[in-house]
This record gives structure tokens, C-alpha cells and sequence, in this order.
């Protein structure tokens, strides 16, 4: 047994000692003469050993090519068909580089070993080659952000062990049964169809096979119909994002049915023709998603307006598993309510471009890192001792509200991992010892259009010191 396993390791040796074949390695130097490499990142594809080439991955026992990864070098040029000597790859990445107006070869639905291939962000054109559905042992396909046409979606059916597809950006306006082809794919846990002009069937069919789906972009399609309810059949779904569509009765009560949900974005649901946002209404059931972290609503206007009326579904499980909720551009009103108080896990909150009234919030938030309550309408001033409210903010904008009253070094004190700050278009009055150096790790500052008392020229040139002495984008009063 030893003799022939030394007998073998010969065979696949050539005489420098590379494992190397030869008849591949002479593919790979035919491929590397239809390449444009403007940056000389292929200078290593030389000698004989094309093993330590940049980019190339061989398998170790049997000395076969099974790996080409060539992503963001900014090559050019063409693909030429001497990959095909190469029936051993395995994982094919070609993304990021630029092969400008070159068709995706259609020989490449050849190479039948492929398990990964990721030609995103490559500059194709033209459509998409159907001989891509040999590809019946492909795990991941990624053809995203080229300028790519599908004509039928007959090709996907037989890639039967495809768990993850990112299409985004290909028109599938030719295309109307990609989603009911996908149904049947065993695998698929990862779907990306953003801004596809995408047909999305009412109905799947008698079954949903999605059982493994955990993540479905459907964004930026202007869908101009209902919800179609299979969607919330997808227990197992984690992520979903509808936003940039025009789906009507966005929210249905099925919603708490997607109890596996993590990620859910709702942005931006109406007629952009026209310029009409619908109503929509909050079910009760969109509180029972337990394990819910980010929820995205804005820019749609919705029933009631005033934020103290949805507090019912906040007050379920979602209280307790939310930590992102995007809400701005939504014509709310209203005071900041007290329900807000209960959501204990909150780092990111966004209320900004809404129609919000009275005092800022009064009672702590112990996780929040982000607090966006800008373009409202908040009067009356801010709590001392910001930082026991909010002991880990990063980021605080209040800018164009009508908050007053005099900021003194008490506002600032504990806020010692605040970066940004806005508050411009306020009336403060900022009152400072001279000698005071402020706690905080500032990037960022605007106070611009704010009144700032009879002794700004005193106190702005000692503030500026200090935040300029951390690197602050600083606007001056």
C-alpha cells in the first residue's frame, strides 16, 4: 500500500515538485492571455506550479484545480472557453471586476463541478445563459449588480441544491415564474430579488415549499397589488424586506404567523407615480413576533397617526426582543409616549421628519446607542443628566425642533461615548466654565443656528479647542 501511494504522489508530481497539472496549468495560462489584469495581479501566474498561483486552490490529494478566486482585481478582457479543461472547480468568484459589455459565457453552465459561483459586481450584459441550470450541483449563485436580463425562468428548476440566489438588480420583466420555480427548490434558505421589476404571484400553487427559506429580499420591485399571504406561511422566515414596493394592506393579521422573524422592513409602501402614500394599520399581531430585532415602518402613513395610540402593540413579546425601530417620515404625532419606556432592549430608535410634539423623553433608556428625533416639533428643554437617561449613546440629533432652555456641563456629563451630536436650529443658550473639558468622544457637532447666550464669544473659541482636539466636524455658530 505504501509503495503505490508513493507511486501515485510521483505521478501527479512534475520534476520542481508542484503537484500542478499539467494540461490545467496550461488552461489557466490561456485563460490569463484573454484577461486585460491592468494591475499586474496575475504576475504570479508563471513557472510551473500554477498551485501557488494567486487566486488558484488545489486539492491536495489528487493535484486538481478546484478553486479560482480572481474577486476585485479589476480585470478585464474575456472569459475564454480553456476554463473547461478545469471540470474539477469546484468555486468560481469573478466579482468585482470589469468585463464590460462581455455576455456571461454560456459555456460556463459546463462546468458541472461548480459548487460556487459569484460573478456579481462584473459588468456583464445581455441575458442571462440558461445553460447555467446545468449547474445541478451549485450551492450559491450570485449574479447581482451587472446589467442582466432573465427571458424565462425554466434554467432554475434543475439547480436543485441551490441554497443561496442573489439576483438583485436583474430585470426579470420577461420572467413571471420565478418565485413559483424557487418553491420548488428543495434547499433555498437565502433569495435576493431587489429591484428586479419583479412579478410576485397571489398564489404559490397547492404547496409551499419554502421550508428552508430564512431570508427573502423582495425590495424595490413598485409591486402594485395585495400582500400575497403565502408570505406569511414562511415560518421559518428571519428577514423580510417589502420596502419601496406599493402593496396594499401592507400588514395583514397573518403577520404574527412569521414568528422565526428577525429583520422586517416595511419602508416606503405607496404609488411613487402619483404620490400617494396609503393608511395602513398596525394589527395587534405584529407584537407577538418575538424574536423581532429590526422593524423598519417609515415613510408610510399609518392609523391611528398618534403614537400613543399603538403603545397595545408594543406591549407584547416584541417589547422585549426589539432593538432597531426605523419610523421616520411617517406622519406621526403626538408626544413621545411612555410606552417607549418598556422597550428595554432598544439601541436604535429613529422618530425623526414626524410631526411630534412637547417635551423630549423623561425616562431611561438603558440601551440606547442612536436617538434620531430630528424635523419634529419638541418644545420645552432638555433633562439634565442626559447620560443617566441614556448611558451608551454613540449618537443624539434633535436638530430643528423648537427646544429650549440653558445646556449647561450637567447635560454632558457620563454621555462619555457620544460621537455625534446635532442639535442646530434650536434655541439653547450654552453656558460653560471656561476651564471645563468636555467627557465626550466627539466626531461630530452641529450647533449652528441655535442661541447661545451673551458670552459665546468667550465660550465658543474654548469649546472649539477642545472638540477640534477630537477630530470634530465642527460648524460654527
Amino acid at each position: 500500500m505504501l509503495c503505490f501511494l508513493c507511486l501515485e504522489i510521483v505521478c501527479l508530481c512534475n520534476s520542481d515538485g508542484s503537484i500542478c497539472r499539467e494540461l490545467e496549468r496550461k488552461a489557466l495560462v490561456d485563460f490569463k492571455q484573454g484577461l486585460e489584469d491592468p494591475n499586474g495581479l496575475l504576475s504570479s501566474w508563471i513557472g510551473l506550479d500554477c498551485c501557488s498561483w494567486t487566486g488558484v486552490g488545489c486539492d491536495n490529494h489528487t493535484g486538481h484545480i478546484v478553486r479560482i478566486d480572481l474577486h476585485n482585481f479589476i480585470l478585464g478582457g474575456e472569459i475564454r472557453p480553456s476554463v473547461l479543461v478545469l471540470n474539477h472547480l469546484r468555486y468560481m468568484d469573478l466579482s468585482g471586476n470589469s468585463f464590460e459589455d462581455n455576455r456571461i459565457p454560456a459555456f460556463l453552465g459546463s462546468l458541472v463541478s461548480l459548487q460556487y459561483l459569484n460573478l456579481s459586481y462584473a459588468g456583464f450584459s445581455g441575458y442571462v445563459p440558461h445553460q447555467l441550470g446545468n449547474l445541478a450541483r451549485l450551492h450559491y449563485l450570485d449574479l447581482s449588480s451587472n446589467s442582466l436580463h432573465v427571458i424565462g425562468s425554466h434554467w432554475l428548476t434543475n439547480l436543485s441544491s441551490l441554497q443561496y440566489l442573489n439576483l438583485d438588480g436583474v430585470n426579470h420583466s420577461k420572467a413571471t415564474n420565478v418565485l413559483k420555480v424557487l418553491n420548488t427548490l428543495p434547499l433555498i434558505s437565502e433569495i435576493h430579488l431587489h429591484g428586479c421589476e419583479l412579478h410576485i404571484p397571489l398564489s404559490l400553487g397547492a404547496h409551499i415549499n419554502f421550508t428552508n427559506l430564512r431570508f427573502l429580499d423582495l425590495a424595490h420591485n413598485y409591486i402594485n397589488s395585495t400582500i400575497p399571504l403565502w408570505l406569511f406561511q414562511l415560518s421559518g422566515l428571519e428577514y423580510l424586506d417589502l420596502s419601496h414596493n406599493n402593496f396594499q394592506d401592507l400588514i395583514p393579521h397573518a403577520i404574527g404567523k412569521l414568528t422565526s422573524l428577525k429583520v422586517l422592513n416595511l419602508r416606503n409602501n405607496g404609488d411613487l407615480q402619483y404620490n400617494k402614500v396609503p393608511s395602513i394599520r398596525l394589527p395587534p399581531t405584529l407584537g407577538e413576533l418575538c424574536n423581532l430585532s429590526i422593524l423598519t415602518l417609515s415613510d408610510n402613513n399609518y392609523i391611528p397617526s398618534d403614537l400613543n395610540g399603538l403603545g397595545e402593540i408594543f406591549s407584547g413579546c416584541i417589547k422585549n426582543s426589539l432593538e432597531e425601530l426605523y419610523w421616520s417620515g411617517a406622519n406621526l404625532t403626538g408626544q413621545l409616549p411612555i410606552w417607549l419606556a418598556n422597550l428595554k432592549s432598544l439601541k436604535t430608535l429613529d422618530l425623526s421628519f414626524n410631526s411630534l410634539y412637547g417635551s423630549f423623553i423623561q425616562f431611561q433608556l438603558p440601551s440606547m446607542q442612536e436617538l434620531s428625533l430630528g424635523e419634529n416639533q419638541l418644545n420645552g428643554t432638555i433633562p439634565k443628566y442626559l447620560g443617566q437617561l441614556f448611558p451608551k449613546l454613540v449618537k443624539l440629533d434633535l436638530s430643528y425642533n423648537n427646544l429650549a432652555g440653558i445646556l449647561t456641563e450637567a447635560h454632558f456629563d457620563n454621555l462619555t461615548k457620544l460621537e455625534s451630536l446635532d442639535m442646530n436650529s434650536n434655541a439653547f443658550e450654552l453656558i460653560l466654565r471656561p476651564e471645563w473639558v468636555p467627557p465626550l468622544e466627539l466626531k461630530y457637532l452641529d450647533m449652528s443656528d441655535c442661541k447661545l447666550g451673551p458670552k459665546i464669544s468667550i465660550m465658543a473659541s474654548k469649546v472649539e479647542e477642545h472638540f477640534l482636539s477630537f477630530n470634530v466636524k465642527y460648524k460654527h455658530y
